[in-house]
């Protein structure tokens, strides 16, 4: 019989306890997995929505004057010049060293016109790329595409009573509602949308261009790149808009850290669990160990056997607490993170498997050094 043998033997008869020590390692193996899963499932979530976001930068011209707000912009009220860009600023933005990394561009007009008795806010955009960048837009209605067109914010509509298939007049001229923008909570449910060419000849403006919204990479790379456009464009006002994304990722990463540390207190947890029962089986054991040394078994043997057991029960936790733990982080990845797709890989389960036989063994170092210290000779007597 092998010591392999023996220490497999010897769990089957003592299974309710070999089952607690499972348990122990099993729970705290689990938490460590399910944080390692959603902390996966957390960086892909904010790199999901870095790319949904649409535009990350903002070029504006420069004003000290104050009053309409759109699209992360404040403009100078409509009784004022608005100060614009010619139409060159596109290329210059264009041709910054870091231009490739600049993903797409969407420049705008902004002015104020008649509609229905009342000044309202119009906005031209270049609907293909507008459609590109916000892919988060609901449209209800068709896709505007003609000169002819317009978009409507949730909350002019309403005013309105408009809806898509409608006309409106806006500035003597009529347009076709083309649809009609779900709510969106910002600045564009209060404003009409039309062909940026056609607003720019409504307005008188030209060429000329409000402000241009901007996407480019992430992190340092938007951040490079809106000081490259400052250079190109000595007269804008470039911001890079980063604040949304980063305080979700500044929450979900306390959320992160907190579920570590819980994770390693239970694992300190269950060690001390596993050492307490590991040393109750070694005393209970003690006139066995005699037998086992009387015959002619060293120490080696001994301590062999011990950390052989917390070895099968290591193994077992890991693969259960593996098991446990990618359906729990599954659970909070798509519950609470949004994460539809959830990778669980082979190096997660290798992960799981190798802290529960570190923490199964570490405990277990203790209690097989005392079951191979103790003298066989008074082992014998309780015989």
């Amino acid at each position: 019989m092998t010591l392999l043998d023996i220490a497999f033997q010897n769990l089957r008869r003592r299974s309710s306890r070999a089952a607690l020590v499972v348990l122990c390692l099993t729970v705290a193996v689990s938490m460590m997995t399910a944080m390692v899963i959603s902390n996966r499932a957390l960086q892909l979530s904010i790199s999901s929505k870095m790319d949904d976001y649409g535009a990350n930068i903002v070029v504006a011209p420069r004003s000290d004057q104050l009053a309409l707000s759109y699209g992360g912009m404040t403009l100078p009220g409509v009784t004022t010049d608005i100060p614009e860009f010619d139409g060159s600023v596109l290329s210059r933005i264009t041709s910054i060293s870091d231009g490739a990394g600049i993903t797409s561009l969407a420049p705008k007009v902004v002015g104020s016109l008649e509609l229905a008795g009342n000044q309202v806010l119009l906005v031209g955009i270049d609907f293909s790329r507008e459609l590109g960048m916000k892919k988060w837009w609901h449209l209800n209605g068709r896709s505007p595409s003609a000169a002819s067109d317009v978009l409507l914010g949730a909350s002019i509509a309403s005013d309105l009573g408009r809806k898509a298939g409608d006309r409106i007049t806006v500035g003597g001229r009529v347009f076709d509602v083309a649809a009609v923008l779900s709510p969106t909570g910002s600045s564009e449910d209060d404003v009409v949308m039309a062909d940026l060419k056609t607003t720019q000849a409504m307005l008188g403006r030209g060429d000329k261009i409000t402000f241009v919204e901007v996407t480019a990479g992430k992190g340092a790379v938007a951040e490079r790149v809106a000081a490259q456009i400052s250079a190109a464009v000595p007269e804008a006002r470039v911001t890079a808009l980063k604040q949304a994304i980063e305080g979700k990722k500044q929450v979900m990463e306390r959320f992160t850290t907190f579920g570590m540390a819980l994770s390693v207190l239970v694992l300190v947890a269950s060690g001390f669990s596993v050492l307490t029962m590991m040393m109750s089986s070694v005393h209970q054991r003690t006139r066995e160990i005699g037998i086992f040394r009387a015959v002619g078994y060293r120490r080696s043997h001994i301590s062999a056997v011990v950390l052989s057991e917390a070895l099968f029960m290591s193994l077992a936790g890991g693969v259960g607490g593996f098991a446990a733990g990618s359906a729990l982080g599954w659970l909070i990845s798509v519950k609470l993170l949004d994460v539809s797709r959830v990778q669980v890989g082979t190096g997660t389960l290798l992960l799981s498997v190798s802290l529960s036989v570190v923490v199964g063994l570490a405990s277990a170092s203790y209690p097989a050094f005392r079951a191979a210290s103790i003298d066989p000779a008074r082992a014998l007597r309780f015989i």
